[in-house]
């Protein structure tokens, strides 16, 4: 029989392999000849995008890539999706002949097929969705009097703006291209609307019966910035109003979990405040309930079987790893959602033993459904000299966990007094956690052209918008289920770029491991018949 310690060796060599194959591509540099400006024109910092709250590159799952950049090229959107990188729109571009854009409010939502979409505000004022679908621009949906007629809507009605005045979350696109945005009409009711381009569906109403709800129960969603929805590649949308989460199609609606009522397992605990529900294309969903007396929890339905668990409950949920009465408690937002209908989430710890220096942490879920540790701060660094530590979860500290169980996170390490922002990627399932992309860190950005790392920044890592996606949900995802992962990087020489980071599948480490395992064991058998035979 193998031995342990040589079972043990094969799945670190294992690991080892499966990292020595991550592979960094590099999308676009400061000094770059800028797509569709006249020769000359160079890209300027690609770091900063001149918004408040950076979006990160969105990337699809055909690990094409597109950006917002703020420079020498004027402020633009830069994409992939027709097949190299190209300007797709830029500054006072005049769209279908009626009017041109003067602010670009958000970061781009691309589709699988390559479709760019866009928020922006033209030159009367008023805010527009824009798509680029096969090359040409044009609007999707314009605000206003005399805009884009929406289904479901009285006669001469028009909507007034996108969100509540909160551009960030408007509006968002499955990797199918369905697009789900809400907005205020002029007569002060909120909507929301989904579907294709041209097959558009109204799917609440501020004031609209609910399909198949109790006569009179009409939908109520409230105008706060912390009204969110999400759709996944079905055209299903999830979204909160009054009444509680509901999971969507045109006509028809769902009920997750009603408001007020009881957390699982927790009789007398009402739920209230729901936000930040994400889809999968399973039709699962998970989301955030505040409950009185406990605090946030993080839920997740379950659309084959109905049920709907508790991952984390505030003060409650027993930190794995940890000494008993430690507890485990999510962050408001910073959660995601994978297409497995696993959960991975930032939170901090609470309990004995617990202080400032060893309280923040990820935690995902694995196939099982159990909580597994990925990164918590006092923690030792994988692959760093012991007494390397993660120091902090600092603005880098979103975290996003595709189909295949590999999560993106940022956390800091602190290496002979120096703290070193990074970006780690870890696998509940494998117990795999290994550095991306940190501060220090040399990377080839072209054969030969070597720099070194000064920041990183990965989907919308800044400000209360801090939030990624499963990438399922049609949410602003900068990582796709092909463990392709977008940043953008700046250098120590002042230099900048967009780059994908690829790493191995998740099966990838053990395959190799079996071979070892497989290579050792015959190596055990060949050296056994070469001893000689005792007497």
């Amino acid at each position: 029989m193998l031995s342990k310690r040589a079972v043990m060796l094969a799945v670190i060599l294992a690991t080892a392999v499966a990292q020595g194959q991550m592979s960094i591509r590099t999308v676009a540099l400061s000094g770059d000849q800028c797509p569709g400006a006249q020769s000359g024109t160079t890209f300027g910092n690609l770091f900063d995008t001149g918004q408040l709250f950076q979006p990160g590159p969105a990337i699809n799952n055909a690990g094409q890539v597109a950006f917002l950049n703020e420079g020498s090229c004027k402020k633009a959107i830069f994409s992939e999706g027709r097949g190299s990188l190209t300007r797709v729109a830029r500054l006072y571009q005049a769209i279908d002949g009626l009017s041109s854009i003067t602010s670009l409010n958000s970061g781009p939502r691309l589709s699988d097929s390559g479709d760019v979409f866009f928020q922006s505000i033209d030159n009367n004022s008023q805010h527009v969705i824009v798509s680029d679908r096969g090359g040409i621009l044009h609007f999707m949906i314009r605000c206003g009097p005399g805009g884009t007629p929406l289904p479901g809507t009285p006669p001469a009605s028009y909507l007034r703006f996108f969100g509540n005045s909160d551009v960030s979350q408007s509006p968002n696109v499955s990797r199918n291209g369905h697009l789900t945005f809400h907005g205020m009409m002029n007569d002060f009711n909120i909507g929301l609307w989904g579907g294709p381009e041209g097959g558009l569906a109204l799917h609440s109403y501020s004031g609209m019966q609910v399909p198949g709800g109790a006569p009179g129960q009409y939908f109520n969603i409230p105008r706060e910035h912390t009204f969110a929805h999400s759709v996944n590649n079905l055209g299903q949308v999830a979204f909160e109003d009054d009444w509680g989460i509901y999971i969507t199609t045109p006509g028809s609606a769902q009920l997750v979990m009603a408001a007020n009522s009881d957390l699982p397992g927790f009789p007398g605990h009402g739920l209230y405040n729901f936000q930040n529900p994400q889809l999968n294309d399973s039709g699962d969903l998970m989301m955030i309930g505040t409950a009185s007396s406990i605090g946030d929890s993080i839920l997740a339905y379950n659309s084959r079987s109905g049920v709907i668990r508790n991952v984390a409950v505030t003060g409650v949920t027993p930190a794995p790893g940890q000494p008993p009465g430690v507890t485990v408690s999510p962050f408001e937002k910073e959660a995601a959602m994978n297409g497995r209908g696993q959960v991975a989430f930032r939170g901090q710890l609470s309990g004995p033993g617990i202080t400032s220096a060893n309280r923040d942490g990820f935690w995902a879920e694995d196939l099982q459904g159990f909580l597994k540790l990925l990164v918590q701060t006092g923690m030792q660094a994988p692959g760093f000299e012991p007494g390397v530590r993660f120091s902090e979860l600092g603005l880098g500290s979103v975290i996003s966990i595709n189909a295949n169980g590999y999560a993106v996170m940022g956390a800091d390490i602190l290496q002979n007094g120096w703290y070193r922002p990074g970006y780690w990627a870890g696998n509940p399932d494998t117990g795999e956690l290994f550095p991306m992309l940190m501060r220090g860190q040399t990377i080839e950005v072209r054969p030969g052209d070597v720099r070194t790392i000064d920041s990183a920044l990965f989907a919308n890592s800044v400000g209360w918008a801090a939030f990624s996606s499963g990438s399922q949900d049609g949410l602003p995802s900068g990582l796709n289920d092909n463990n392709q992962a977008a940043f953008r990087v700046s250098f120590t020489d002042g230099s900048s770029g967009i780059f994908v980071v690829t790493f191995p599948e998740p099966e990838t480490a053990w395959l190799i491991a079996i071979g070892v395992i497989a290579a050792a064991r015959r190596r055990m058998r060949s050296h056994s018949r070469r001893q000689p035979q005792k007497k």
